[in-house]
């Protein structure tokens, strides 16, 4: 089950519509609670998925929302808000397919769109991240890779960044753990799904590394002491 999406992001992004993959599509917006959906013939969506791949669909949502922990329970990815929506959206429409017996996958399309006050197109284009989903293993991220800080907030992997900062030493900062986590030996051996931003880097060091910025004091070396210009002027 879908963890509930942060808070704080923009509207606009919240409501940002889903991409869809039919370019010539447009949304009717008097459809939105109409099941008599005149949905397009020739797409994908007229194959339903077998039971099987449906529960295959469910498990990769689960895989890119949650790892587990080496000392066991799960790392939540805090993923931005209209990826959330976006997988919940999938995760509701096979829920409610698998729970009819694997039938009427049209009807389920319908019922997880108008779950998010959408219509037609959504339907649609929920179908067609279910059947892309299934077909590649690729999911709908709106911002693929984006990282809060709460997803390294395990303390495995806590001691293993500051760890590793500690061998850099004084001069380390977020660019260090970018190229950190960049390593797939290290996301493997960390059970980390991906990198991170430069800016969620900052994040951690400050709310999880117990780091602090600081800036160098002009015409002094990083020890304190004054530069010869500086002491001549």
């Amino acid at each position: 089950m879908l963890e509930p999406s942060p808070e704080g992001e923009p509207e606009a992004l919240l409501n940002a519509p889903p991409p869809v993959l039919n370019p010539n599509a447009e949304d009717d917006e008097s459809s939105t609670h109409n099941n008599n959906l005149n949905l397009d013939t020739r797409s994908a969506h007229n194959h339903p998925p077998t039971s099987k791949e449906a529960h295959y669909a469910c498990n990769q949502v689960d895989a890119a929302t949650q790892t587990c922990r080496q000392s066991g329970g799960f790392i939540y990815a805090d993923l931005d808000p209209t990826t959330w929506r976006w997988f919940t959206a999938i995760e509701t429409c096979l829920n409610h397919f698998i729970q009819a017996g694997s039938k009427n996958f049209l009807a389920a399309s319908i019922h997880a769109a108008e779950g998010l006050n959408a219509g037609a197109v959504y339907a649609r284009t929920i179908c067609q991240w279910i059947q892309a989903l299934i077909d590649t293993g690729d999911l709908p991220y709106y911002n693929h890779g984006w990282w809060n800080v709460s997803a390294l907030e395990d303390e495995d992997i806590v001691h293993k960044i500051k760890a590793h900062l500690e061998k850099i030493g004084k001069l380390t900062g977020p660019k260090a753990i970018v190229e950190f986590l960049e390593d797939p030996e290290t996301c493997i051996c960390l059970g980390v799904p991906n990198s991170i931003s430069l800016q969620t880097a900052q994040r951690w060091m400050q709310c999880c590394g117990g780091f602090c910025w600081c800036k160098n004091p002009k015409g002094q070396y990083l020890d304190g002491h004054k530069q010869a210009n500086v002491v001549d002027y």
